[in-house]
């Protein structure tokens, strides 16, 4: 799912993620993706909810490359 799409689908699962989550979310991708230069968008693959920090898991795709070459990408909560 693409980061943008997250404020829309997040309440309808019901454990979606907060607004504060969601907005750290998309700072963190853009300012990974700047800084390393990234082309293609980045996907958010879920959230994994450990005993003592949450981790959000995103993925970037790029379908410019001979081969297509995802990079994975986690922030702690």
């Amino acid at each position: 799912m693409e980061l943008k799409s997250l404020t829309r689908l997040g309440p309808m699962s019901g454990r979606g993620l907060s607004i504060e989550e969601t907005s750290g979310l998309e700072v963190a991708a853009l300012q990974r993706q700047l800084e390393e230069n990234l082309t293609g968008r980045m996907y958010f693959w879920g959230k994994i909810e450990g005993n003592t920090q949450d981790y959000l898991i995103c993925y970037n795709l790029n379908p410019h490359a001979d081969f297509p070459e995802k990079k994975y990408y986690f922030w702690l909560v």
